[in-house]
């Protein structure tokens, strides 16, 4: 068993950008097919998801397009429960996948299948865990590829704060995943970090206190209605700035568009993502995490075209990054933030940000 953490980041990219497409392209030219077959299996959100299934196909049609390999997926549904990763990854066992990517499942869910066939290879991509705490199964076949986001979310919040009008941020979370409530703690970091410099209170809508258990989260896999039901609920308490985490984050912006709010997105760039394109002028910033790009890799290592693991220990500033994405049509200046998030990005890699880790259980 491998882990492999990408990122410790803190990279700003200000940029116009476009919604009639992905960001990257695949290449067109076509590779002789060879005998070997890369598969995946999306999370709940499926793979138009706009965010970490959706990326993450795109880099395993990037894989067939640049070195031949055949693919296969199952799609997940919304409602499925967790059991569903496994039962899908055991059909693409018995498709001859050589190797299978499960799309942020719980960690090490696929360890027992694993074990039983140690001639396939197994990642899982970006898992998080029920709990605060990992604790990886060995096993030589099954890597996790994990990305250090703390210090984009850090500053995510530092931007949210900075550009609310009202004083009020809301956090519209989802519950049951470590992932999630460690997203929404680094963001209230950076809350706290804007307060603290500029003398403010910006208050947090759902999330005001540093205990999880007080949070008033949804429940995993809540209706787009139920989501909407909820941002609108933190309009009226008066926040115009809106964290989408672990929940249908298109009903947040949707409603925030309407309304005259702006949302930060997370996993992707959500203003080059068709799925968001109807509410691009919403759209504050994204955290993006480099999916495509690690679905490439892994394959390149398992058809052996790369044999070198990036370094974990290695700081990658490109990786994961927190994109300010809105235009200027959209008549928000980020002027002076720019500078703050840079800051705070150079004083994390430095050692010298007072950063407050998340409880081990939660």
């Amino acid at each position: 068993m491998k882990i492999r953490l990408i990122g410790a980041l803190a990279a700003l990219t200000f940029a116009a950008l476009s919604v009639t497409g992905c960001a990257e392209q695949i290449e067109t030219a076509t590779p002789t097919p060879v005998d070997y077959k890369a598969c995946m299996v999306s999370n709940n959100g499926g793979f138009t998801d706009g965010g970490a299934s959706q990326t993450s196909f795109f880099g395993l049609q990037q894989a067939q397009a640049q070195f031949g390999t055949a693919i296969s997926v199952v799609q997940l549904r919304s409602d499925s429960d967790a059991s569903r990763p496994l039962w899908a990854a055991k059909r693409l066992v018995s498709r001859g996948c050589k190797l299978i990517f499960a799309v942020q499942d719980t960690y090490s869910s696929l360890a027992t299948l694993a074990n039983g066939n140690p001639d396939i290879r197994f990642v899982e991509l970006d898992p998080t865990a029920t709990s605060g705490t990992i604790q990886p199964t060995p096993n030589q076949n099954l890597n996790h590829v994990a990305f250090d986001s703390r210090v984009a979310y850090l500053q995510a919040g530092y931007l949210a704060a900075a550009k609310s009008e009202t004083g009020k941020v809301a956090v519209i979370g989802a519950s049951g995943k470590a992932a999630y409530w460690s997203a929404i703690w680094y963001f209230r970091q950076g809350i706290h970090q804007y307060n603290s410099a500029t003398g403010k209170l910006v208050e947090i809508v759902n999330a005001p206190q540093a205990e999880v258990q007080s949070w008033n989260l949804l429940p995993q896999n809540a209706t787009p209605d139920a989501v909407k039901r909820a941002t609108r609920k933190a309009l009226s308490a008066g926040a115009d700035v809106f964290f989408p985490m672990g929940v249908n984050g298109l009903a947040v912006a949707q409603v925030a568009a309407e309304n005259g709010g702006f949302v930060i997105g997370s996993d992707s760039d959500w203003a080059a993502q068709p799925r968001y394109s109807t509410v691009k002028s919403a759209i504050l910033a994204s955290v993006t995490k480099p999916f495509a790009q690690a679905v490439v890799d892994e394959v390149a290592q398992g058809m052996g075209l790369q044999t070198a693991t990036p370094d974990p220990t290695v700081s990658r500033t490109d990786l994961t990054v927190i994109s300010a994405a809105l235009t200027e049509e959209a008549g928000v200046s980020f002027r002076g933030v720019g500078d703050d998030l840079k800051r705070l990005g150079e004083d994390y890699l430095a050692g010298k940000l007072n950063v407050v880790e998340p409880p081990a259980i939660y």
